[in-house]
């Protein structure tokens, strides 16, 4: 059995793991205490690759990692199939065999202080803080999803007696009768994060300041280059690709005579990183880490702002250089947002104009600037 004052950490981005590490620094939890557990699709996934690089082991009392979740098991057991019907009764057999790793991982410890998750939306981190029931759970950043369960949570009572909400109810209570998969929705979130949402007494929230990644910071001179923040939206549906296109030429053309280098997110396809460099004529750069360490660990010249559309980097780098670093959040017109997604992207976009400031500045390019004529 384990001593009292455990701390677990559940990741699976590189930046949540600077997010856990800024959480261990702020809370002054020590190594003895920490417990950092890594989910995975593919330990040779690039997010963990990238996380293995950023890991420091002497910072962890220790560490384990586990299957994302029960597909990830089947591809690792080599049993896969393309029948939908033959996948689920795998998916199904395979469920306690999920479940039992966890258990295997989580059973020693006892009287657990806090868990620390990334993604609220994921089942498996919601069942390893209903499996040690923790004092305390504290959510991390992962990028935009914070926004989105802060502001799920808020709006909780609204939903609670809609049918979509019984059956989510009643299909976690089956998984865990029939499995142990304990999925359940949590209760008493603290949020740990930059952004700024306002604390209240059910919502509490904790500011990450970065104060621990921003003592790593190497330089403040800045080259005549500006670095764009990509981001996957037109492949998770979020608008058309050729609008992207044509947001991404005028956002070139209003920097000039500055450069601008665009940086991927993991999840852009290749095709559109091809026409980005072919169509527009932009450099695109690739990363090995979250782009705000690469801004604090590099001995280079600083590029001379960064901009982006509503990526959560955004307000990490105004929070972490602290008014010495130009920030560019270009606006997308709602009606070229997809009707899913744009509820949503709207209610983002008013919080972005929130943070304004003499560095962080929310730019609506002129509406002739962007169309649909090429």
């Amino acid at each position: 059995m384990q001593e009292k004052k455990i701390n677990i950490f559940v990741i699976r981005l590189p930046l949540t793991y600077l997010n856990a590490v800024e959480a261990q620094s702020h809370f002054n939890i020590p190594p003895q205490n920490s417990i950092l557990i890594i989910l995975y699709r593919d330990i040779e996934y690039v997010d963990i690759r990238h996380i293995k690089k950023l890991l420091d082991t002497s910072q962890w009392r220790e560490i384990h990692y586990l299957p994302y979740n029960v597909p990830t098991l089947l591809n690792e057991n080599g049993v896969v199939t393309s029948n939908p019907l033959t996948s689920q009764i795998l998916r199904t057999r395979y469920i306690k065999t999920f479940v039992s790793i966890y258990e295997n991982a989580l059973n020693r410890y006892n009287d657990v202080i806090r868990v620390f998750i990334g993604d609220y939306h994921i089942p498996s981190m919601r069942h390893i803080v209903n499996c040690v029931e923790p004092h305390q759970t504290i959510l991390l950043d992962e990028g935009f999803n914070v926004y989105r369960v802060h502001k799920r949570l808020k709006n909780k009572n609204e939903s609670q007696g809609n049918v979509a909400h019984f059956f989510r109810r009643l299909q976690h209570k089956l998984y865990d009768t029939f499995f142990g998969y304990k999925m359940y929705d949590l209760n008493n979130l603290t949020f740990f994060t930059s952004y700024q949402l306002g604390s209240t007494s059910e919502i509490p929230v904790i500011t990450n300041t970065y104060d621990a990644i921003r003592k790593n910071i190497n330089t403040q001179q800045h080259a005549e280059y500006v670095y764009f923040v990509g981001q996957s939206l037109s492949e998770i549906g979020a608008m058309e690709e050729d609008i992207y296109l044509k947001y991404l030429k005028k956002i070139a053309r209003w920097f000039l005579p500055k450069k601008v280098i665009y940086i991927p997110h993991r999840g852009d396809a290749e095709e559109k990183l091809n026409r980005i460099q072919t169509e527009i004529g932009l450099t695109v750069k690739n990363l090995d880490m979250p782009i705000e360490y690469e801004l604090c660990s590099t001995t280079e010249l600083l590029p001379a702002a960064i901009a982006g559309f509503n990526s959560s980097a955004l307000q990490n780098i105004d929070n972490i250089f602290k008014n010495s670093m130009p920030i560019f959040s270009f606006y997308i017109e709602p009606n070229e947002i997809s009707a899913k997604k744009r509820d949503m992207y709207c209610s983002y976009s008013e919080y972005l104009k929130t943070l304004s400031s003499s560095t962080f500045s929310v730019v609506h390019l002129p509406t002739d600037k962007v169309d649909n004529t090429n």
